[in-house]
This record gives structure tokens, C-alpha cells and sequence, in this order.
């Protein structure tokens, strides 16, 4: 269910970044539980905005976390949701990766909420992890990373459907129309299922909801995150703890095609995600049974949460 659970401590926040001339807000939901001291930063995927962390009528990473005592940031991105809407000539993966970097400094300072957070965690789903990857990569500054839906193996049938079949213009989409950045892509209407979803371990209801709230992404900004990331292999620069989640089923990474990643098993994955994070403090993985690309709204997704609120406490200091 959408974060009931300490839904007082829960609010919007609206933080403005500055780049060179330009200037622009950052939306968020913040939600402090009561003694929490460690934050999540929560980056949403391609096609997503902040909702996908706090799913509206399905399962809630937020609501998880917060009943494990931290607290959760989870933003639109820049184009996305209710934050600023740049050209998507502006965007790129090194200033969403800026972005992020901004919002730890600011949380570490006491300047988003009421109470300066001396941990921070970023978590990311898909190309939010591979925004969080060039943030961390980068400024080193946060205390341990989560990347999930996102493996560094990906069979080119994958790539190829995605392209082909699974999004297209929004200014073709009915949702978007003629207001949508011309340099933006959505899914095809009925997609979203095919593409992030599990058939035997997710809610068809949460798949229509999905569809109803779905978002865009800059084509020019996903193009430059999947080259800095995959290609030039950005991971390799982080040193903090990492952990990598994604679902058994995950059609994009784990398909059974050339290329795939085996997601059999948590040793299987480490042994073929290790390369990528040679600086890394440590790495643990970990695989949802049954889960698609969105693990975390599949049927079992609090399984997820109960790991990954198990693995900040062991490798983020109190």
C-alpha cells in the first residue's frame, strides 16, 4: 500500500539548484520517522518519477523503509514529475548525477527538513542507478549505494525491443501530446507490463496504475547515461559499500538470450557484477525470486525492502 505508516512526518519539498545561469527546482517527498538518523536518497528509472518509490494503491519502498526506521528522500528527476522541465537539450546524465550530489550535501547540512542527516544512502532504480553510479563515482559522498534494475550485461534482443517496441515519441502519447519535450520518449501504451513487469508476480492492477502514471524520459540524457555507464564503465570509480538488487525475471538484464546476465542466484550475479566495482568497499547482491524489472512494486517486494533495510544496517555505521 501507498506510505500510511508515519504519514505525519511525511511532506513535499521543493529545493532549488543552481547550474552555472541556470536555475531550477528539484521536487521531493521527504519522510523523517521519529529517532530516524540515516536518509535515503530514492532515484527513480527512465519513464518514472518519485511515485514509483511510494506506489499509489500497490507496494511502497517508502512505507518499508520508513517502518524500519529511516528516513526516505525519494525526487522526480529534472524533466520529470514536479520538478522543472529543462529542454532536453540541457539534460544529460552528469547533471542529474549533480543534482543528486546537491540534495546529500544539502541533507548533510540541515537544509532539506528540520535536522541535519550525518548518513546518507542514494538509492536507484534502472537509469537512476545509473545516475546514482556517476554521482557516486564522482563526489564520493555518500555513506553506501543501492542500485537495483540495473546489471551491466544486456542482451542486444533487449536493447533492440526497447527500441523498437517498447517506447516512442512523447509527443505521440495521448498523457503528454503536443507539451512534451520534443527530444522526450514514453512507452507505448500497453507496454509497460511486456517491458518492467513480471506477469506471475505482479498485480494487474499495479500495472494499469503504471500505465496511468507514467512519465518521460529525455532521449539525449538516456543515451549519455547508458554510454557513461556501461561503456565507460563509470562503477568502477565508487568506493563506498554496494549493493545490487534486481529481479529474477528482470526482462531487460536476465533474459535467457546472448548476453544475459544469470540471476539464478546472489553468487551467480556477484561473480559476474564484481568486475564493474573493483573500488568498491564491499559488494553484495541480491536477487527477488520471480520478480520482473520493477522489483520493487512486484508481489514480494517488501522481501526486497527487509533486505536492503538489513544491509544499510550493516554497512552504514550508527
Amino acid at each position: 500500500m501507498a506510505s500510511d505508516v508515519n504519514a505525519a512526518a511525511c511532506r513535499d519539498v521543493t529545493v532549488p539548484i543552481q547550474q552555472s545561469a541556470a536555475r531550477w527546482q528539484v521536487h521531493g517527498r521527504l519522510c523523517a520517522p521519529s529517532g530516524a538518523t540515516t536518509i535515503q536518497v530514492l532515484v527513480p528509472g527512465a519513464t518514472y518519477n518519485s511515485l514509483y518509490w511510494d506506489f499509489p494503491g500497490g507496494p511502497s519502498y517508502v512505507h518499508d523503509a520508513n517502518t524500519s526506521g529511516y528516513a526516505t528522500l525519494a525526487i522526480d528527476r529534472l524533466g520529470t514529475g514536479q520538478s522543472s522541465h529543462p529542454s532536453g537539450l540541457a539534460l544529460s546524465g552528469d547533471l542529474e548525477a549533480e543534482v543528486v550530489h546537491r540534495l546529500v550535501q544539502l541533507l548533510r547540512a540541515g537544509q532539506i527538513g528540520s535536522k541535519p542527516w550525518r548518513r546518507v544512502v542514494v538509492m536507484g532504480h534502472s537509469m537512476g542507478s545509473l545516475i546514482t553510479i556517476l554521482e557516486e563515482s564522482r563526489w564520493h559522498d555518500a555513506d553506501a549505494v543501492v542500485l537495483t534494475g540495473l546489471l551491466h550485461s544486456m542482451p542486444v534482443a533487449s536493447l533492440l525491443t526497447i527500441l523498437t517496441r517498447d517506447v516512442y515519441p512523447a509527443l505521440l502519447d495521448p498523457a503528454f501530446g503536443l507539451g512534451a519535450d520534443p527530444l522526450s520518449l514514453t512507452t507505448i501504451p500497453g507496454r509497460r507490463g511486456p517491458a518492467f513487469h513480471a506477469a506471475g508476480d505482479v498485480d494487474p492492477a499495479v500495472v494499469q496504475r503504471d500505465e496511468a502514471t507514467k512519465d518521460v524520459v529525455p532521449g539525449k540524457e538516456l543515451v549519455d547515461v547508458v554510454v557513461k555507464g556501461f561503456i565507460l564503465q563509470a562503477g568502477r570509480g565508487i568506493t563506498a559499500p554496494v549493493m545490487v538488487a534486481v529481479g529474477q525475471s528482470d526482462g531487460i538484464f536476465c533474459a535467457p538470450a546472448p548476453g544475459g546476465a544469470d540471476c539464478s542466484s546472489a553468487a551467480a550475479l556477484k561473480r559476474a557484477e564484481g568486475p564493474a566495482y573493483p573500488s568498491a568497499a564491499s559488494l553484495t547482491t541480491f536477487v527477488l525470486p520471480g520478480a520482473g524489472h520493477d522489483l520493487q512494486l512486484a508481489r514480494n517486494a517488501a522481501a526486497f525492502s527487509s533486505a536492503a533495510s538489513a544491509w544499510i544496517h550493516a554497512n552504514v555505521p550508527a
